[in-house]
């Protein structure tokens, strides 16, 4: 459970970041892309841990991966289609761990510490700018 509170410590300091853009080269293009890449990706894993959570969170918490998502949303201001990207993996993933995870056995709290781990990667990633 450590990994899931380092997690949300990184996304916290996450969401409260106002990204510059970089100067238009194709260096920035292509940071802004892998970024953009980046964001979704982070919107699915987000999806699956809020259902994952549900099933077996320690100290369940309502809406939190929910939340962390809205905050990521509403601070980064991602472009139309992204946003659009960000909420269909953030939903897709949620149905697909619901449709696949009824209860919390070993195989869905092995999977909820994979994606905390792989999220933590992604949120680590999107951070190293700011350090």
């Amino acid at each position: 459970m450590r990994l899931l509170s380092a997690l949300m410590f990184m996304l916290a300091g996450f969401a409260g970041l106002a990204h510059a853009a970089p100067p238009g080269t194709v260096e920035a293009q292509e940071s802004f892309e892998s970024r953009q890449r980046d964001l979704v990706a982070l919107a699915g894993h987000l999806g699956r841990l809020h259902r994952l959570h549900q099933l077996c969170g320690d100290g369940y918490r309502e809406g939190l991966y929910r939340v962390r998502m809205q905050q990521i949303v509403e601070l980064e201001v991602p472009m139309g289609s992204t946003r659009l990207d960000m909420v269909a993996a953030f939903n897709s993933a949620y149905r697909d761990a619901s449709r696949d995870y009824l209860a919390c056995g070993v195989d869905a709290q092995t999977l909820y510490e994979s994606e905390a781990k792989q999220a933590l990667l992604v949120v680590e990633r999107l951070y190293a700018p700011f350090r």
